[in-house]
């Protein structure tokens, strides 16, 4: 009996599909073996072991299999019927070869598994015996896909040292792997270059259960159709010649985040659309996000487009975030260490990519100058260098604090032009020219950046100065984290306005036309043409009852709050400072309440178009505001501009379904895409629970959320409506402790997990009651803990 080669207990080769599990590792056997290894084993029938086990044990010692094996189920037709999944019949790992009496039992539990089928006939079903591979560098499985372009997805271990860590359900990680032949990590090339070699021997799609030992080699126990149901096609998989185009784009902007700074991902959610996309860009990102800075004295950027385009997501230039967020008047040569010992710095912790205003650069001065003086001199700093970032953060924290207050009357002032855009946009009908329309949105559209978007980019800043000083306050002992939720469920934002107003309009006491026009511009997904706004809506869900406005609550004390601000030369009461802050809060809000209005105005002139024209929301969302507005001007009347759209959709590329990291920091990450470790920011210090609820704003907003989990992808303000009602918990896949989402749990005292990612997200929403332990750090489910 050859056990290399894989034979059965009467020594004919396996090839008969009975048994798919031994027919594929005997053609596995003929593939070559640099590539991959089969450990030796050794197969028998049921029937032989009922008849004689005596003998079949014998045969067993003398295949030489080592000292310990797996005992594997080998069920005629295993894997081929879709209601016996994976680990369906038992396989039992560990067994000692030199004990008769553990081997019996481990052969008698995989038989007895059998029974589990209804019209099992046992004499049909065989036993594989294998040597077992221990202490595995890493094992996983790898699935493989009909389309032969398609990325290779991979869930793997590499830390507990067993075989079956994703079989068995154990938490695993998971990275997609480029086909394209490029240089990788010599493991992933191994794998995927042995994924080639068994795509030739074996139909797609199949999944391939593998290991590696010490030695680097590649040793493959299994491959097993998939026979998953087939998803519909969402796009063709980006070419190798797409990929090269990308991974250039990496090494010239590079590195990129999607959630980084101005988080496009927590704004346009996973699959923005190009509309979606050119607006952002237009309104914020192409200058809008620097000015406001710059204008508070933080360093000038190099470029202006902070974000650059892959597969269609807009990905934040990292290089140019960090210079804004060092002060201006800085050397050249220490801005340019300091933007490379950031990168190092976040290159070793990834998962801070949408914290990097507080854990990576500084938003203000540090409290605690000493630490943060040993940090920089570990990281090879001269005194020098450290003196004159100190000196810098010192002068920009004091005039920001300092002027703050003048800096929020005058973009305040600025909201009333704003106003008058939107009234310009509400007068366009039908019988407008489509090149008048087109005036009309470029200057709401330019209206909108320089009184709204620049403008909230300061106080944007501004809010970013006092929360780091409030976070560095908390982190030194110096301010009690309950004296500051206390302070912030008393701010009494728009959103606690609108709930307000909202229990009202439920009662009956505020008219649902005068609720519109305050907040009927609203739209979950901000800056999507196909989502409904409030004033849209036959009916919003409010509170059960009528709930009071946040209490304004006395300012918190800190021991060390005012020397630290003379020594910065600022001059105020705890008090004074504490109304500043609570004002740069509250303004950063009001801003951004004021822009959003005249963007969704912008957005609902464009649906006007679509009706006055016969065309979708959807088709003009797949078009650049600048492509529609050209299409407009070009166009002599509406029948005109519907054929031009029409025309520019025909010629559209199809859709791409690229597999991206949320973090890029090389082009090897374009080919070997890493699920970063979710590291989410929890709100409050409270454990809730409740059934789980996911809102995805597609729908009416009529849903009852009282006691709910309510589960976000991407939470942005127009998803404010959900406050009104007391929730028992906020989950989302997007944002951070100062997000949009993190204010408002904040505000409204409701715990939160925030910024989880999108893995841990899916797990999330496919939960039925969900645990936010915030105090703790805990997720849990109706099965069990899923985070951490």
């Amino acid at each position: 009996m050859l056990a290399n080669a894989g034979v059965n207990g009467n020594g004919g080769t396996v090839l008969d599909s009975t048994w798919p599990k031994l027919n594929g590792l005997e053609r596995l056997c003929g593939i070559d073996a640099e590539a991959l290894r089969i450990l030796p084993f050794f197969a028998f029938e049921v029937a032989d072991w009922d008849s004689n086990r005596k003998r079949v044990l014998r045969d067993l010692i003398d295949a030489r299999l080592g000292p310990v094996v797996v005992v594997r189920s080998c069920a005629a037709l295993e894997d081929a019927n879709q209601n016996e999944p994976p680990g369906f019949f038992d396989s039992v790992l560990g067994v000692n070869t030199t004990a008769s009496t553990e081997l019996e039992k481990a052969i008698d539990r995989v038989c007895q598994s059998y029974l589990r089928r209804t019209d099992h006939n046992r004499l049909r079903h065989k036993v594989i015996v294998q040597t077992q591979l221990l202490r595995p560098k890493m094992s996983g499985v790898c699935s493989v896909s009909e389309d032969e372009n398609a990325y290779l997805e991979v869930e793997y271990d590499d830390r507990c040292g067993r075989t079956d860590a994703v079989t068995s359900g154990m938490d695993v990680q998971r990275v997609h792997l480029s086909r394209c032949h490029v240089e990788m990590p010599v493991f992933w090339r191994k794998l995927r270059d042995a994924m080639a070699l068994i795509s030739e021997n074996f139909a797609a799609p199949f999944f391939v259960e593998f290991a590696f030992d010490d030695a680097g080699a590649l040793h493959v126990f299994q491959v097993r159709a998939d026979r998953r149901p087939l998803l519909s096609a969402e796009g063709l998989t980006p070419s190798c010649h797409q990929m090269e185009l990308a991974a250039a784009s990496i090494e010239s902007n590079g590195p990129l985040s999607v959630m980084a700074d101005w988080n496009p991902m927590e704004m346009l959610g996973r699959d923005p659309k190009p509309l979606d996309v050119s607006l952002y860009d237009e309104l914020l990102m192409s200058g809008a996000w620097a000015d406001g800075r710059v204008s508070l004295g933080w360093h000038k950027p190099d470029m202006r487009q902070l974000t650059v385009e892959l597969g269609g997501q807009p990905y934040v230039r990292l290089r140019e975030s960090f210079r804004t967020l060092l002060p201006r008047g800085l050397p050249v040569g220490l801005v340019n260490a300091l933007l490379e010992d950031r990168m190092k710095l976040l290159g070793s912790a990834p998962e801070l990519h949408d914290k990097v205003e507080f854990r990576i650069m500084w938003s203000a001065s540090p409290i605690d100058e000493e630490t943060t003086r040993a940090h920089l001199l570990d990281r090879g700093f001269d005194v020098d260098g450290v003196n004159r970032l100190f000196v810098a953060l010192k002068r920009v924290t004091r005039d920001t604090i300092r002027e703050a207050g003048e800096h929020l009357r005058a973009d305040r002032a600025g909201m009333s032009d704003l106003r008058l855009a939107r009234r310009r946009l509400a007068k366009l009908g039908a019988e407008a020219p489509p090149h008048k329309v087109s005036s009309e949105i470029k200057a709401a559209l330019e209206m909108c950046r320089t009184k709204g978007t620049i403008p909230f980019s300061r106080q944007a800043r501004i809010a970013f100065t006092f929360r780091f000083i409030v976070n560095q306050l908390v982190e030194q002992g110096a301010l009690h984290a309950d004296a500051v939720q206390e302070w912030e469920a008393g701010l009494n934002t728009i959103a606690g306005k609108l709930a307000h107003d909202l229990a009202k309009l439920e009662e009956g006491t505020l008219q649902r036309r005068t609720f519109d026009r305050r907040y009927g511009h609203l739209r979950p997904r901000t800056y999507s043409l196909e989502s409904l706004r409030y004033d849209e809506q036959p009916k919003i869900a409010g509170p059960p009852s009528l709930r009071s406005r946040g209490t304004p609550t006395a300012a918190p004390y800190s021991v060390c709050l005012p020397s630290w601000l003379k020594t910065i030369g600022v001059k105020l009461s705890q008090p004074e400072f504490w109304e500043i802050a609570a004002d740069a809060y509250r303004g950063r809000e009001e801003l951004k309440f004021g822009f959003t209005a005249l963007l969704s105005d912008i957005l609902q002139t464009l649906a006007k178009v679509a009706e006055w024209t016969g065309l979708d929301r959807r088709q003009l969302r797949a078009l650049r505001i600048s492509r529609i507005l050209n299409l407009m001007d070009a166009a002599d009347n509406w029948h005109s501009f519907a054929n031009g759209v029409d025309a520019a959709i025909q010629v559209l590329p199809p859709p791409t379904k690229w597999h991206l990291p949320d973090i890029i920091l090389d082009k090897n990450d374009l080919y070997v895409v890493r699920e970063l470790e979710p590291r989410p920011t929890f709100i409050g210090a409270n454990l809730s629970q409740g059934p789980l609820q996911v809102v995805t704003g597609d729908g009416p907003l009529d849903t009852e959320l009282n006691g709910v989990v309510v589960a976000i992808e991407a939470p942005d303000p127009g998803f404010d409506w959900i406050f009104a009602q007391p929730l028992a918990g906020l989950i989302s896949a997007y944002g951070g402790e100062f997000s949009h989402m993190g204010v408002r749990c904040a505000e409204f005292r409701i715990p939160a997990a925030l910024g989880c990612g999108a893995r841990l997200f899916d797990s999330i929403a496919g939960s039925e009651k969900i645990t936010i332990d915030a105090g703790h750090g805990e997720i849990w489910n109706e099965v069990g803990r899923l985070f951490p």
